[in-house]
């Protein structure tokens, strides 16, 4: 990601860098400028270790040590490097399952399947991040257009239904980019867009490497600007590009 004016930035705090745990840093450096969660979570202490060291360490000042080493029981080796969101959704799930506090990325997707007589079957599914190919303008539209798929009618022996998807986001919104495939990284631009359908853009976990390896930073939206964070090291940035290859996980929030 290329920015503009770049100078390091004294008055925030980063994570040490445990060996292979930017992943880690990248979620939760995000995390900590997502105010539906921080302003939320700072009511609580929760009773599970993990989880709690974990929303210590979504508040300024807090280390990265006492969380990691409990990452072995949320399925991580420290040892080895990790995907950002497979991190990112499964702390989601335990955190808002231990603190039993509403979920704000937790959103609802409703599947309705239609068959050429005209019977309908629906579905209700909660979602807590939206997997895409390409732009948020394109991507997530192209969730929602209408399809045929092969799915017997339940109520005749039609084969072939019409499937549409309709969302209701909540007040975050996560979006991952599907950056890998069996073979490679795919290194595809996404538009940089700060403002989105009644959302503005508080956080960027990004992606530098390939499907084999790579490296986590955040780029953040703090009350005095843009930061980039790359682990212990803070850049204060005058502006975000208009469109970048390394974005994997971009997070608004309802204005």
């Amino acid at each position: 990601m290329v920015y503009k004016y770049e100078h390091v930035f004294q008055n925030m705090s980063g994570l040490d860098n445990l060996g292979n745990t930017c992943y880690m840093n990248s979620v939760v450096q995000m995390l900590r400028y997502v105010k539906p969660v921080v302003l939320e979570l700072v009511k609580v202490v929760p009773e599970d270790e993990g989880i709690r060291h974990f929303v210590d360490l979504l508040y300024q000042g807090s280390t990265p040590h006492q969380f990691a080493a409990c990452l072995k029981g949320f399925g991580f080796d420290p040892i080895y490097q990790h995907d950002a969101h497979e991190f990112l959704l499964t702390m989601l799930d335990k955190l808002y399952e231990g603190v039993k506090m509403k979920n704000p990325f937790e959103g609802k997707g409703t599947t309705v399947l239609k068959c050429k007589n005209g019977h309908t079957s629906t579905r209700v599914d909660p979602f807590v991040c939206l997997s895409i190919n390409g732009g948020i303008e394109d991507g997530i539209p192209g969730m929602m257009e209408p399809e045929e798929v092969e799915c017997k009618c339940e109520k005749c022996d039609e084969k072939t239904m019409t499937k549409t998807l309709d969302l209701d986001p909540n007040d975050v919104v996560c979006v991952h980019y599907k950056r890998f495939n069996m073979d490679k990284k795919l290194r595809y631009k996404v538009p940089i867009l700060q403002k989105w359908n009644g959302y503005r853009l508080v956080g960027i976990c990004n992606h530098i490497g390939g499907l084999h390896g790579g490296h986590y930073t955040a780029t953040v939206k703090t009350d005095n600007g843009w930061l980039h964070i790359n682990d212990d090291h803070v850049k204060s940035l005058d502006g975000l590009p208009k469109e970048s290859r390394v974005p994997y996980i971009m997070v608004y929030v309802r204005q």
